[in-house]
């Protein structure tokens, strides 16, 4: 008998071997099964067919190949199983040769995957085949699905927390100048900010005003009987003797006219107005005291 075909019993003519058999010798006796990984369709077939990747037979004596399911795959002739995606990557659809790495901004962390998921807002991968995706760092926020990379707190904002889908306006009185800042810097003594310089260093109090504390978000002016002749005060001067304001927000004292005195007690408190001369004293302009 050919390949392909057998004869047994004395019989006097050839069979064909069936489907999921084969014969590859002359004169043989029985049909052999294709084995695991291999199938035939045919009659009298003296051989198996490999089969393909994506492909597989689990079983002897097979006439037809089994394809894998998504998530898995064969990438050689001739398998028995079909391996699992790893995490990381996925298949989407049957009968795959090879697994697909997830792209950036995508993960997945299980075996067997068919998709991979997007990163949520807040969060980032920046390479392929990712089992994880990494927090936005301080500093850094990200409002976005599927993103690769986090981008920095624009000026005028912060953030100090990681995994931030947004960042912080800084609050008036303090202000931040660099991208990606953690915080915001309070402006200092003799300055403040408002809600439209936060991206800007603080101003600088004017001549008639001052501030002496931290986070301001206005200067004060000086009272009666004070002055700042300076921009960026802490704190106004009162009145020397013989000058006076007696205005607030002033930035120089007035002389006492002639007819008129004063004085500043214990160098403190400035005078805000002059007094009069008694009856029978006289005064000239700035005066600290009549003369009789």
């Amino acid at each position: 008998c050919q390949p392909g075909k057998f004869s047994h019993d004395n019989r006097q003519s050839c069979i064909s071997c069936t489907q999921g058999t084969y014969q590859n010798l002359f004169g043989g006796s029985i049909c052999k099964k294709c084995p695991v990984g291999t199938y035939q369709p045919d009659t009298g077939a003296s051989i198996c067919i490999d089969a393909a990747p994506g492909y597989y037979v689990d079983v002897q004596q097979q006439s037809d190949y089994k394809i894998c399911n998504a998530g898995h795959y064969t990438d050689r002739y001739g398998q028995s199983s079909c391996n699992i995606c790893s995490p990381g990557k996925y298949a989407d659809k049957e009968g795959a040769s090879t697994c697909t790495t997830c792209y950036y901004g995508t993960y997945n962390d299980q075996e067997g995957a068919t998709i991979c998921d997007q990163c949520y807002t807040g969060k980032y991968s920046n390479i392929i085949g990712a089992t994880r995706c990494l927090e936005c760092s301080i500093g850094t926020y990200n409002n976005d699905l599927g993103a690769k990379n986090c981008q920095k707190c624009d000026r005028g904002t912060y953030m100090d927390e990681i995994g931030a889908d947004n960042c912080l306006t800084c609050s008036p009185g303090s202000y931040s100048i660099m991208m990606g800042a953690t915080s915001c810097n309070l402006c200092s003594e003799g300055s403040y900010g408002t809600e439209d310089t936060v991206n800007e260093t603080c101003t600088y109090c004017d001549v008639g005003n001052y501030q002496n504390d931290r986070g301001a978000t206005s200067c004060r002016a000086c009272t009666k009987g004070k002055y700042s002749a300076i921009k960026g005060a802490l704190t106004c001067n009162p009145c020397s003797e013989g000058t006076f304001t007696d205005e607030e927000g002033a930035s120089t004292c007035k002389n006492c006219l002639p007819g008129t005195y004063s004085i500043t007690a214990n160098n403190e408190v400035g005078a805000s107005i002059c007094s009069n001369c008694t009856a029978g004293t006289y005064s000239v302009e700035a005066a600290t005291t009549c003369i009789n």
